[in-house]
């Protein structure tokens, strides 16, 4: 399965913090079954912020990821 949210795109040369919270009901296997990507102006994948890296137990779990990009990012 693959689900996306994109944002609004974000200015240069300011630090960003992203809270969003995630549960993975059911999942056996935890590698790639989410992950957090920023992205420049065209769409393409940059970097990879955040992945999950252990099962969240069938609970709702809090994630901040704080990070700072000299470009314009999504």
């Amino acid at each position: 399965y693959v689900g996306r949210l994109f944002g609004p795109s974000l200015p240069g040369n300011h630090k960003y913090c992203l809270r969003f919270y995630y549960a993975l009901f059911g999942f056996m296997k935890i590698d790639n079954a989410l992950a957090l990507y920023v992205y420049d102006e065209n769409n393409i994948a940059q970097e990879k912020l955040w992945t999950v890296s252990e099962r969240s137990k069938d609970v709702w779990t809090q994630v901040e990821v704080t990070y700072l990009k000299p470009m314009p990012t999504k």
